[in-house]
């Protein structure tokens, strides 16, 4: 049966400082248990955690820590430092967002009485209540405005709120000064309070349409469960104790029933269950899952009981790891984002002087004062830099987003738009084209077979390679034990295996190649299919034949590469007779034989933007050297941290979306920009020459910083490809 514990009680984590030995863990938890009120104490001196449940009514967290800093420690509330400054972000975010809507509102109400006589000209205020009306909207509701442009201009720049905040001062002082006037003029209280309520209403509206480009992240955000079920007997499997994530470390065990989503990331010790790995891997189909499998932090246990040993903390789980390289990647900056910064370096001050000018040459035109200053202002209001600054980062934090829910995982801006300029992508065989799960097919000693299979056996231990992995395999089912103790093993990259025993003998398996450096002629490498050959004491003792599969869909994502304008190539250290097979297949084009350096020549020599898709730590150096870097998500994390784009599940077309993301968001950016730059070309002449009022001019200015957010929106229509099967 599960701990049980009272309703109203308080559970909470916490970081304990001061701790230096596990004895100092033992001697807070032994105290903390023993204390009145506190039902139960785990304290991790891993982690240097603790997670304390305790009876309010008879003790609180004060007297906790109290007790805790009596003994010489500390404690303070545990923080998943990510994960919270995300919730609190969003927080923030929403309340800002309730801050907006109250000014917006209290602007409104003011401005009506002055916006009305617009359409009912009887309704006309006097001059003493407009200003009484305006200027609440001017100096509160526009302090935003005011408090931005000090800033900018303190910091040496000119954004927004210079032009909005210098527009409507101007109109506003000039209204003032036209009714304290002992000959009072028109007044013009209603184009500054319009402007600024306009202004308002458009960030509003565009806070909305920037909340829905970062609703990934808050999907990804509510994936993370808070508590576990952890183990507390051997004996009994179930008996469990809720536990704050935060507290567990690699190695606990965790109980995860059906429908409940896995805490942490680990492998199944026991049980057996469907997941849904979609929101993580981008994979949509259920995958079964046994012992020995690993399950990821985030993802849905369907309908089975699993014991799951715990691989991960929770800031290095998946969920973590997603949101760290989403949160890099939309806080860097694309590269045309350069084009913008020069220009908006130069724009206000631009802007300013075209309005100097336009009211200038307006009043020696002979239009008089009002209409000059009217002509100015509509130049400052409906400049829009700010259409100009989002017309990137909105689209880049909406792809990031959009390609990490579905499996994608862009490093930064910068590998997002590169993708899609790829028009030569390498890749490797095993593991990335094929499934990286040889097996033997065939086997030709030149004598005992159990010779053969033993030294080549003793060889493969001292590596991880799929071949290695594929010939040990074998052996354990043929009964085939080796003792490996007392060898020394040198591995050359692509090449093979040298094991020295420590009565001499020396063990080889690899390359024809590479047992011919060594003086021990091999037979002709003739079969379809990788080859391994085998010698002991420059003995050749014969060849083993593995044969790989090729991964489901990716017939179908050559296919589709190829009409995107991109050609498809296969660089592998296998031999021609394996790599053939393969390419024939694929329809694509290979170079085999080659050994890491020849691969990283190979891509040098490529004259157009190339892509490199690999997953093993062999694969890291290409994987770097090329402009764009896939990893595939079987592969290993040295991969992955070379790459620049991580393909989290195994589903190649995850390879052919990124690169169609990668272009619709490129589009997407140029789209907005050649809006804002039109807008701005065209609206400002139109304002300067009068063809434009201050109002309309807000009007537009604000509309225009929506449009290109609600532009970049449209990315979420965007449809992502899959084939029916994956592995």
């Amino acid at each position: 049966m599960s701990t049980a514990t009272r309703e109203d009680s308080k559970k909470q984590g916490f970081s304990v400082d001061g701790m230096t030995c596990t004895a100092c863990a033992s001697r807070i938890q032994k105290v903390l248990s023993r204390t009145q009120g506190v039902q139960s104490a785990r304290v991790n001196f891993a982690t240097e955690t603790a997670g304390i449940t305790w009876d309010p009514e008879q003790i609180d967290e004060a007297t906790l820590a109290e007790k805790v800093q009596k003994m010489g420690y500390s404690i303070r509330p545990a923080v998943n430092e990510l994960l919270e400054r995300k919730k609190e972000n969003l927080k923030r975010e929403r309340a800002a967002s309730l801050r907006d809507r109250i000014i917006f509102s209290f602007s409104a109400i003011l401005t009506l009485p002055l916006v009305l006589p617009m359409l009912f000209e009887s309704w006309m205020l006097p001059p003493l209540w407009q200003w009484i009306l305006a200027t609440p909207v001017q100096f509160f509701a526009g302090f935003r405005f005011y408090k931005g442009a000090y800033h900018s201009l303190k910091s040496g720049a000119g954004n927004m709120d210079v032009l909005v905040a210098l527009g409507t001062t101007v109109v506003y002082g000039f209204s003032v000064a036209q009714f304290f006037l002992p000959d009072p003029g028109h007044v013009y209280f209603e184009s500054s309070a319009v402007i600024l309520t306009l202004v308002l209403l458009g960030k509003i509206m565009e806070r909305g349409a920037r909340s829905r480009a970062t609703r990934a992240m808050e999907e990804l955000l509510s994936l993370q469960p808070e508590e576990a079920r952890v183990f507390q007997s051997e004996d009994d499997g179930s008996s469990w104790e809720l536990i704050d994530v935060r507290l567990l470390d690699a190695g606990d065990r965790i109980v995860v029933l059906p429908g409940e989503r896995i805490p942490l990331d680990g492998t199944i010790d026991s049980g057996r269950s469907e997941t849904d790995d979609s929101l993580i891997t981008g994979e949509s189909v259920p995958v079964v899952k046994a012992a020995g499998d690993t399950v990821y932090a985030g993802s849905l246990n369907l309908n089975g009981r699993l014991i799951v040993s715990v691989s991960r903390a929770v800031n290095q789980s998946s969920v973590a790891r997603i949101m760290k390289l989403v949160e890099e990647a939309q806080n860097s900056r694309a590269p045309v984002q350069s084009l913008v910064d020069r220009v908006s370096e130069i724009f206000v001050p631009a802007v300013v002087i075209i309005s100097l000018l336009a009211g200038s040459i307006s009043y020696a035109l002979g239009m008089g004062i009002s209409e000059s200053i009217i002509r100015g202002v509509a130049v400052l209001v409906i400049a829009c830099p700010c259409a100009l600054g989002l017309a990137s980062p909105i689209a880049v934090v909406i792809a990031t987003g959009l390609s990490a829910k579905n499996g994608i995982l862009f490093r930064n801006a910068m590998a997002l738009e590169i993708s899609g300029k790829i028009r030569t992508l390498f890749f490797d065989k095993t593991g990335t084209l094929t499934l990286g799960r040889p097996e033997v097919s065939e086997i030709h000693p030149t004598g005992s077979i159990r010779e053969l299979l033993e030294t080549a056996c003793a060889a493969e231990l001292g590596s991880e390679h799929p071949l290695s992995r594929a010939i040990q395999d074998y052996c354990a089912k043929e009964n085939i034990q080796v003792d490996s103790s007392g060898f020394h093993y040198r591995t050359v990259p692509g090449a093979g295996i040298q094991a020295t025993g420590a009565d001499g003998s020396e063990l080889v398996a690899g390359t024809r190649e590479f047992l011919q450096e060594l003086g021990i002629e091999a037979a002709n490498d003739n079969a379809e299919g990788s080859v391994v050959h085998v010698a002991r004491n420059s003995k050749y003792l014969g060849r083993i034949i593995l044969k790989d599969t090729v991964r489901a869909g990716v017939i179908e994502s050559m296919n589709e590469l190829k009409t995107m304008g991109i050609r498809p190539t296969m660089l592998t250290g296998d031999r021609d007779g394996a790599a053939a097979p393969v390419a024939e297949m694929l329809g694509i084009d290979f170079q085999a034989g080659l050994k890491p350096e020849q691969k990283l020549a190979a891509i040098d020599a490529c004259d157009t933007t190339s892509g490199m898709v690999g997953d093993g730590i062999n694969d890291a150096p290409a994987l770097r050297r090329a402009d764009a870097g896939f990893a595939m998500g079987s592969g290993t994390d040295v991969a992955s941290e070379a790459a620049d784009v991580t393909l989290t599940g195994n589903n190649p077309m995850e390879l052919v979306n990124a690169i169609r993301l990668s272009r619709a968001t490129i589009r997407k950016i140029h789209q907005n920009l050649f809006f804002a730059f039109i807008y701005n070309i065209t609206g400002i002449p139109l304002a300067a020459f009068g063809f434009l009022s201050p109002m309309i001019a807000g009007a537009a200015m604000a509309l225009s910083s929506v449009s290109v957010v609600l532009s970049s929106l449209s990315l979420y229509r965007f449809q992502f490809r899959y084939n029916e099967h994956s592995s």
